[in-house]
């Protein structure tokens, strides 16, 4: 049987009825996390009713362009896969530098997620571009410097799950706002508070980075020991 899923404007279509679920309550769920649908919907997710042949036709998965541009479709994993091999190419070839250890970046995770995959922050703020994803809560203004610097086309929401592209994009911002030579209180304060979380200067920005550093340095002593 071929089923149709009643969520306005996301069809999902399989020759197994167990595929078609899996399939369908997938895009439902990431749909109700990220907002792209209306919590109220959830309901439709039980309703379903066969296709006609005509609707069948040439159709496997249809989903609206809000939930497509954060990674659900295979065409998004395609281009997710691409951006996180040039990162790994330009991190092998030095353009990109390793400006944080692996402990490090484990201390940032600690702080950021507690190491909690999948992790979507500041929802409150209401817009999708202001949220934080995945374990080191990566914003879209921070990807966007990397996509002009480096000429990837990244969302923020496709480090939600992927800590691996994650750890480059981090790598990638600190090579472009930072120096091989700083420590890492310093890249771990601009991680917080922008490329000028380290700078005194700015006496606000400063004050909310000690708060953040109070925590990172403890867990940089736990995590290497």
């Amino acid at each position: 049987m071929i089923l149709y899923s009643t969520v306005p404007n996301v069809r999902v279509c399989s020759t197994k009825m167990k595929t078609c679920h899996v399939k369908v309550l997938a895009v439902i769920a990431f749909a109700l996390m990220t907002g792209s649908v209306h919590a109220d919907q959830k309901r439709l997710v039980r309703n379903f009713r066969p296709l006609t042949p005509q609707e069948s036709q040439n159709l496997e998965v249809q989903l609206p362009e809000s939930v497509v541009q954060k990674g659900v479709s295979k065409t998004s994993s395609n281009r997710i896969t691409k951006n996180q091999a040039r990162l790994q190419s330009l991190l092998d070839n030095g353009t990109i530098k390793r400006m944080l250890s692996e402990q490090e970046l484990s201390a940032l995770i600690k702080v950021e997620s507690n190491g909690r995959n999948g992790v979507i922050g500041d929802k409150h703020l209401g817009e999708s571009s202001e949220w934080a994803w995945g374990v080191l809560q990566i914003r879209q203004c921070y990807v966007d410097d990397v996509n002009t610097t480096f000429g990837t086309n990244i969302y923020a929401s496709d480090c939600q799950w992927n800590v691996e592209l994650s750890k480059f994009v981090v790598q990638a911002w600190m090579t472009r706002f930072g120096k091989t030579n700083w420590k890492f209180e310093r890249l771990a304060r601009m991680h917080n508070g922008g490329p000028q979380g380290w700078n005194p200067k700015y006496t606000e920005i400063y004050a909310k980075t000690n708060r953040y550093w109070a925590k990172v340095r403890p867990a940089l002593l736990a995590v290497s020991n």
